[in-house]
């Protein structure tokens, strides 16, 4: 029998991959099926509620740079010893890397989203 420990959000599709920032095991980042990463703290109480999608918490968009609607993330890695530093790699031939201090990020408050660098 399974658990569910806590429900944070209900996304419209699937989610692929979840990563916590090295300095904080309260602070993670999911990167999913619709084109989007998002940062949800732990400790914040509007991320206490199951809620549909928030556009507060995204931090990268990709739906909004391509021509179709949505991108499938579905790798995400955070720098071991500089968790401000991301890479995102999709169902497109990039690789993408952020740094989410760039966009204040951290707060995931009403920042906007950051513009990942492909390399």
């Amino acid at each position: 029998q399974r658990h569910v420990v806590h429900c944070i959000v209900r996304y419209e599709q699937r989610v692929h991959k979840v990563a916590f920032l090295p300095q904080s095991p309260n602070v993670f980042l999911t990167a999913g099926s619709d084109g989007t990463v998002r940062l949800f703290d732990l400790r914040r109480d509007s991320n206490r509620h199951v809620k549909r999608s928030d556009p507060s918490n995204i931090v990268i968009d990709l739906r909004a740079h391509l021509k179709r609607n949505s991108i499938d993330l579905n790798a995400l890695s955070i720098h071991p010893l500089h968790g401000h530093l991301l890479t995102v790699g999709g169902g497109d031939e990039f690789l993408r890397v952020a740094d989410l201090r760039r966009a204040g990020a951290q707060s995931g408050a009403g920042s906007m989203p950051l513009t990942a660098t492909c390399v």
